[in-house]
């Protein structure tokens, strides 16, 4: 008896993986990202001819989803001084909608971190609730194991602390927002 209940537990456990993987309930994806440096209302007049690589932040996109939520993690990396390197991590999680065969429709939400690295200053405290909120929505491009994203960032003018005051309203969050546009190129592992 105890045989055959070891032999279904252990039948389960490779089934179920195995399952995930074949219906694509499960995927991870990561590659490098490019974001415009420059907030979307602050053009005046956009032109490909104008851009140069300094109009940019460059990192990685890391995306993992299980049906239709996702988490992912974008982080990039710019030079804040002479000694000094800045990471802003946006970590968020969402809802993401196979729309066709190619096609994959997301949006999240998140808190953004930004850490220093270099330098002679010792490392503040760290306190999640005083980190900005960032709104994502994107679009993958899948073609194969190999996708596109392009996606749309909202900088919120409230933090992750603001979320939990008296007087918030869900209006408060579009009171100043800043947009940010960026492309991943992503790699399936899974």
């Amino acid at each position: 008896m105890k045989k055959r209940v070891l032999f279904l537990v252990l039948a389960a456990l490779l089934i179920m993986p195995a399952t995930a993987f074949s219906a694509n309930l499960l995927g991870f994806r990561i590659g490098p990202s490019a974001l415009y440096n420059t907030p979307m209302e602050e053009i005046d007049e956009f032109s490909f001819e104008d851009l140069e690589v300094e109009d940019f932040s460059f990192g990685v996109d890391a995306r993992l989803n299980f049906a239709v939520l996702e988490g992912n993690v974008l982080a990039y990396f710019s030079k804040a001084s002479e000694d000094v390197w800045s990471v802003d991590t946006l970590l968020n999680a969402g809802l993401s909608f196979p729309v066709a065969e190619i096609l994959r429709l997301g949006v999240f939400a998140g808190p953004r971190f930004t850490f220093n690295i270099g330098g002679d200053d010792e490392l503040e405290e760290f306190d999640w609730l005083n980190y900005g909120l960032n709104l994502k929505g994107s679009a993958d491009f899948m073609l194969g194991n190999l996708g596109l994203s392009v996606f749309s960032i909202v900088d919120t003018n409230m933090n992750i602390g603001d979320l939990g005051e008296d007087d918030f309203s869900f209006g408060d969050i579009f009171d100043d927002p800043s947009f940010s546009v960026g492309a991943s190129l992503l790699f399936t592992v899974f």
